[in-house]
């Protein structure tokens, strides 16, 4: 696996879905996050958006393309804190979003690889 991007991202405002990271290139994506520093009251969950025609546009709120929402949304210290989002395939565009619905904004690890 090839990091393909990676980082830290503190959310900004409570309950405000934010961009972590778009990728342009074809590929494979598998994204990590370590939420170690989430604490009782913490609340975060994850979207994924794909273009499904290269002419759509993409954007951290919008519906274009296709909008995968985690089923999973995770609270409170978590006893295992890394988590891995299911890989997934895209021709055009991927978009990763976090969104700290609960709690007081605190600091993520992420990363996104590529086969």
């Amino acid at each position: 696996m090839a990091v393909i991007a990676s980082g830290t991202i503190t959310p900004v405002a409570i309950g405000t879905e934010e961009l972590v990271t778009s990728q342009t290139a074809a590929g494979y994506y598998l994204a990590s996050f370590n939420l170690a520093n989430m604490a009782d009251g913490d609340e975060v969950e994850f979207t994924i958006r794909m273009k499904v025609l290269p002419t759509e546009t993409l954007a951290v709120g919008a519906s274009a393309g296709i909008v995968y929402r985690l089923p999973v949304t995770y609270q409170d210290a978590l006893a295992n804190p890394v988590i891995l989002l299911p890989p997934l395939h895209s021709e055009h565009e991927f978009m990763l979003a976090i969104n700290q619905t609960a709690g007081v904004a605190k600091a993520f690890a992420w990363s996104v690889d590529s086969p």
